[in-house]
Order: C-alpha cells, then structure tokens, then sequence
C-alpha cells in the first residue's frame, strides 16, 4: 500500500495545538502512513542511545509499513489509539494503547511510549501531555476503566514517570529480558481510569 493508505481516511480527525513549557509548539494526532519512517527514526534513536526500551536494533524500514497497516486498522476498528507527538512535522515520539492485549474488554495495554530526546525533558513537559492525552482517549473511544503496561524494573526514571501519572505496580513480574549483556525484568503497572 501507497504512503497515502486509504486507511488514513478513517483515521479520526483529531489534532491538538500544544506548547511546550518553554512556548514552543508541537501538535498531538493520530498517526497516518506518512508517519512511518518518522516513528522509524524515534525508536533507532532509541536504540542508538542504548535506551533501556525493549528494542536492541535498528527497525527495519521495510518492515515498518505493515506494522502501520495494523496499527491503522486497530484505530479503523476501535481496538485502540495511538496519538503522535510532532514538531516542525518531525515525529518527536508516540503513545499507543490497545485492547488486543487484554482479555478483559474494559482493560488495555499502553503497549508503547516513545520519545526521542526533542520530545524529552520535565522542562518541555511533551511526555506528560501525549501520556495524558492519549489515556484520555483510550478511555473515551475504547471504553476502558483501566491501563496496564509493563517497563523495565530497573528503568527508574519510566517507573516514576507513570507513578506521577497514578499507574502503581501490580506487583507481577515476568519476562526477563536480555538487555545489552544484563538480564532485566518487566513489571507490570496498572491504573484505574
């Protein structure tokens, strides 16, 4: 399919006009095939700063368009969102949440939460707004009372970001990971909406 999918027809037409905390302007919404390559650069800029993210290596250019064909389709058939933060029509980063990770149909998974180092920072305040808006979201369109995720235990600065947003950890662990030569373990954290 063509950078133009005719699934971006169906996206939702949903845009928020934002500044950062310094005044600069960025833009939240829902992504569209365009976005590929940006959301490619966000998670190889992950991976280049050896971010404790679940991604070792570079994604695949080729590989990517699918993934956004499903993504696509999920947002089409209401099985989740994704919002994308974007600056001067750079990808800075996105949030996506699905129901097809949960058995229960009034939980989702906040199944992704990237920022590239623009987008980061307490001072520019991106990260909180897309994690805010896109929780929103899920709970308007998908009807949801509750989020989980899963972040790497030792990933301090993830876990306290989304303590601020009132996730508490569950208490379960479980998929140990290698991560660049250590084995790190995943928790779970949930939040009530």
């Amino acid at each position: 399919m063509s950078e133009t999918s005719k699934a971006d027809s169906n996206i939702p037409d949903f845009q928020i006009n934002c500044e950062t905390k310094e005044g600069e302007p960025y833009v939240l919404r829902y992504p569209r095939m365009s976005d590929c390559d940006g959301m490619v650069d966000v998670i190889n800029s992950l991976v280049d700063e050896k971010a404790p993210v679940a991604v070792e290596e570079h994604i695949d250019r080729e590989k990517e368009p699918e993934f956004m064909e499903n993504l696509l389709q999920d947002i089409e058939k209401n099985n989740g969102i994704c919002i994308v933060a974007e600056k001067d029509g750079k990808v800075l980063g996105w949030a996506g949440i699905s129901k097809a990770h949960s058995e229960n149909p009034e939980e989702a998974t906040l199944f992704v939460m990237f920022l590239n180092k623009e987008g980061r920072g307490k001072e520019k305040g991106i990260s909180d707004n897309l994690l805010e808006t896109a929780m929103s979201e899920a709970q308007r369109v998908l009807e949801i009372k509750k989020i989980n995720l899963w972040t790497f235990e030792k990933n301090n600065r993830a876990v306290g970001f989304y303590k601020k947003h009132g996730f508490l950890e569950t208490g379960i662990k479980g998929y140990p990971k290698e991560h660049y030569g250590e084995t790190w373990e995943r928790i779970e954290m949930a939040k009530d909406l």
